[in-house]
Order: structure tokens, then sequence, then C-alpha cells
């Protein structure tokens, strides 16, 4: 991760090791010490069950999964969104990706009658 987002690693959050009792697993202190160093508002997971409210909340920190992440930074500024995952798609060569063609996480393969599952969320589609 370090060489895709440098801004990612966080250093010196030690002292703040303290202020993460209470957590589930306590192997994940590190990453609610991290946040408070860096006076973040969110902490971004799938692993939602070891991050509970009433651990983070006294903190000023709240848990989001990747999903509800991404809902809320689409629906902040959805044409913004939408030049982005264009963007992300004009990069994937291998095998290319079309404005047809389902999202990679998103999309819904079709069952066996041909016809395409429901998404769990609404699925923005790019179109060239």
């Amino acid at each position: 991760m370090e060489e895709a987002f440098e801004e990612a690693v966080v250093e010196g959050f030690d002292g703040m090791l303290n202020a993460c009792d209470g957590l589930p697993d306590p192997d994940d202190a590190h990453v609610v010490a991290a946040a408070l160093k860096t006076q973040a508002a969110v902490i971004v997971t799938d692993n939602l069950r070891d991050f509970p409210k009433a651990v983070l909340a006294p903190l000023n920190l709240e848990v989001r999964s990747t999903d509800a992440f991404i809902a809320d930074t689409i629906a902040l500024d959805p044409g913004r969104a939408i030049a982005a995952f264009r963007t992300m798609r004009e990069r994937l060569r291998n095998p290319e990706k079309t404005p047809d063609a389902p999202a990679r996480y998103g999309g819904r393969r079709p069952d066996r009658n041909g016809r395409r599952a429901a998404a769990p969320y609404p699925v923005p589609v790019a179109r060239a």
C-alpha cells in the first residue's frame, strides 16, 4: 500500500495506544491510534465488528464499511465520481473494459436464465 499511497503511512502514534482500550481485538489498536494521530473522523474497514461504536464515539471516530464509504463519496459529487470511474476503466487493458461491461466488483454475473441479479446497492454506470 505504501507504494500506491505514501500518505497512508502514519508514524509516532504510540502515545495514542492507551486510548484504544476496549477494542474486541487488541491487535487493531494501532488502527485507532493512527486515526487519532492524524485527526481522522472515519475508519474505513469491512472489519466493523472489531471497531464498536461504544469505543469509537468517545474518541470522535466512526467506522464505515468500504461500500458505505464509496457510496458516500459518490453522493458528494456524482459527476466527479463518474469521471473517476471512467478514468479507472480506461486504465484496464487486460482485458480492456467497455462502458457496457459489468463493474468488476459491483456488477453481477447473469444467472442460469441470463438475468442479472440486482446489486445490493446502486452501481454507477460510466458511459463514454
